[in-house]
Formats: C-alpha cells, sequence, structure tokens
C-alpha cells in the first residue's frame, strides 16, 4: 500500500505555476518580487481558489497508485466560496483557459463518483446549523455530494445515576452536593450532544 503524505498548496503558489505553465514564468516571478501578484489575483474573484483546486484536480489526474485524496478545506462558508469559484468563474468568463480550466474543475466536483463533501462539526447548536446551511448550500450551490458528518469532542455516554445513596459516610455532605452538580450537569451535556446529532 502507499504511504499517506501531505501537500500544502497556498493560492499565491498556485498562481504563479499557473502563469508559468502557460508561458509566463519570468513574469510571474516578476510580479510576485513587486507584490503585484495579489492585484492579479484580485481583479479576477475566484481565481485564487479555482487555481488551487486546479492543482486538486491535476493530483488526481497524476495521483497514481494513491487511492484517496483529501482536501482539507476551510470552514463553512469559506469551503462553499471555494468550493462555488470554478461554477461562478465558468459562467462569468466568455473563453480562454481560465474557462476550461474552471469547467474541468466543476466537472471534478460535480462527479458523485470521485467527489464527496465530509463535513465536521462539534455536538452544539451553531455548529449544527452552519454544517447544515454549508452542506444544502454546497450540494445546491456547487453540486458537491454529501458524504458522511464527523462529529468532534463528544462526550463519552455515562450510566450516571439520577441520584446519589443517602448513605455516603466517606464524603461530607458539600462534597456530596458539589458530585450531584457535576454530575447534573454532565448529564444535561450528554443530552444537549444526543438532541444536536439528531439533527444532521
Amino acid at each position: 500500500s502507499t504511504a499517506p503524505w501531505h501537500r500544502t498548496i497556498l493560492p499565491d503558489d498556485a498562481l504563479a505555476e499557473w502563469l508559468g505553465d502557460h508561458g509566463m514564468a519570468a513574469g510571474a516571478r516578476r510580479l510576485a518580487r513587486t507584490g503585484a501578484m495579489e492585484v492579479i489575483a484580485g481583479a479576477t474573484p475566484g481565481i485564487r481558489e479555482l487555481l488551487v483546486l486546479a492543482k486538486i484536480k491535476q493530483l488526481v489526474r497524476d495521483g497514481g497508485a494513491a487511492q484517496l485524496l483529501v482536501l482539507d478545506a476551510p470552514a463553512s462558508g469559506h469551503a462553499v466560496h471555494l468550493l462555488g469559484a470554478p461554477r461562478a468563474l465558468a459562467a462569468t468568463v466568455a473563453s480562454g483557459p481560465i474557462r476550461t480550466q474552471a469547467e474541468e474543475v466543476a466537472a471534478l466536483l460535480e462527479d458523485h463518483r470521485r467527489t464527496r463533501l465530509v463535513l465536521v462539526t462539534l455536538a452544539a447548536e451553531t455548529p449544527v446549523t452552519e454544517t447544515i446551511e454549508t452542506a444544502y448550500a454546497a450540494e445546491d450551490l456547487v453540486g458537491v455530494r454529501r458524504g458522511p458528518v464527523g462529529v468532534n469532542a463528544v462526550h463519552e455516554v455515562l450510566d450516571i445515576p439520577a441520584r446519589a445513596p443517602r448513605d455516603t459516610p466517606e464524603i461530607t455532605a458539600a462534597e456530596r452536593d458539589a458530585l450531584l452538580a457535576v454530575a447534573d450537569d454532565r448529564r444535561a451535556r450528554q443530552l444537549d450532544e444526543r438532541r444536536e446529532i439528531a439533527r444532521l
């Protein structure tokens, strides 16, 4: 089996590489030295996101023995913006290599056999709500098929008795009351987490 490996893809690096691949390597280096790369990227909204995803597409194409490629994307709305960039650019750029790249990346994202969106959340109201909204936005606006949802930092379910024994000579009344308060808090947290997980 192939050993896992990782790679960091920075938007400006992806833009410079794309310019180099299209015969503009010298110009890309000058732009990077002068800070003008920011201006070029800003002139075409979504170009950074598109070229990062285009690099992912290249890795998928040239992946060799790799069976699974995982993209650790930004959170919530930022992820939808990232994934939606190819469709947006394909709709606004009339022709040329940027449109071609946008169409190819969009096709990869919309290919349900090859691409899944796996969301990760916490078992709390706001994160779960954001996860649900992101899932629907990704399907409706981007065309990416949803995969399983991961839930982090879930408390282990403990069988906590509703009442403590009255005869507890080993501890004081104050200690007993403190333990009951902790038990009540843990029980409430477990119920809240179960309720939020059920919404997913």
